[in-house]
């Protein structure tokens, strides 16, 4: 028996081998925490615990600057707006 329950990232189309591992798969179009039916029921306490890591890191660092090496990116997609990278450096600690 077949369940016919659709499961994200496990379209054997877009991703070959979709039950296996692959951490450099490229490309890589998952929807991550998903959308719509296929919303991760944790996605809200990740999005917490996020937030509340940068709270603290801000806390406990007082010299944030922007890193110098490399440009801040946006992700790509229309579906979630914001940074996907954003290089940071610390020029000392205020604990």
């Amino acid at each position: 028996m077949q369940d016919s329950t659709p499961v994200p990232n496990a379209c054997e189309v877009d991703f070959p081998d979709a039950a296996k591992c692959v951490l450099g798969r490229i490309p890589n179009r998952h929807v991550a925490f998903g959308f719509g039916p296929h919303l991760c029921a944790g996605a809200h306490v990740a999005r917490l615990e996020m937030s509340v890591a940068l709270e603290e890191l801000v806390a406990r660092v007082s010299n944030l600057r922007p890193g110098t090496n490399v440009a801040p990116s946006w992700n790509p997609t229309g579906s979630v707006r914001g940074l996907a990278t954003l290089p940071v450096r610390a020029l000392g600690a205020s604990r």
